[in-house]
């Protein structure tokens, strides 16, 4: 696959749209593997890091761990 930048600051569902592209650029397969592993990532640093390994950058790491761990779980200083 290539590369693809999104911007969902227009979107109704942006958390929602941002994670079913995730699915999608993972596929079934990977997604039913990875997911479960993901989900018992609780710090932000190391859940953006196994994202990045995943393809996966910007705002859906952030809708991908909220998923997991609630709206407004993600805290963006243990990023840096």
């Amino acid at each position: 696959m290539t590369h693809t930048t999104i911007s969902y600051k227009d979107r109704l569902t942006p958390a929602f749209d941002a994670v079913n592209d995730i699915k999608d650029w993972l596929g079934p397969e990977r997604w039913d593997k990875i997911s479960p592993e993901m989900a018992k990532v609780t710090h932000c640093g190391a859940f953006a890091m196994y994202a990045d390994m995943a393809g996966v950058k910007g705002y859906p790491v952030i809708a991908w761990y909220e998923l997991y761990h609630g709206q407004g779980s993600w805290k963006s200083e243990e990023c840096e």
